[in-house]
């Protein structure tokens, strides 16, 4: 992501991540747009819209419309192990057509 933000920035172009993954994934997107001087908004779920709040101690909540950097180590959320071992739900995996020659399709 930081890659493709750097190319978007000089060609004076905003970045907007699109996150469907959970708490942590958008702790790690929230580190993204500190990091990121042509970081414009992200798209994600509220965890307390899904069962996935409980998989990190305090997901990120918007306050006045944005997500603050915590002052705590890492990510500033401690993952809930427990919870995620417990939760079938975990798997995620992008699927794209394989070709007969053994390459990806379209993405």
């Amino acid at each position: 992501m930081r890659k493709i933000a750097a190319i978007a920035e000089a060609h004076y172009v905003s970045v907007a991540p699109h996150n469907p993954m959970g708490p942590l994934a958008t702790a790690v997107n929230v580190h993204f747009a500190a990091a990121s001087p042509n970081f414009k908004i992200l798209e994600y779920l509220l965890p307390t819209e899904t069962e996935w709040g409980a998989w990190v101690d305090e997901p990120y909540l918007p306050k006045d419309g944005y997500l603050e950097l915590r002052d705590r180590p890492g990510l500033g959320v401690e993952v809930n192990e427990d919870a995620i071992t417990d939760n079938e739900y975990i798997h995620w995996q992008r699927t794209c057509p394989i070709r007969p020659d053994g390459s990806t399709g379209y993405i």
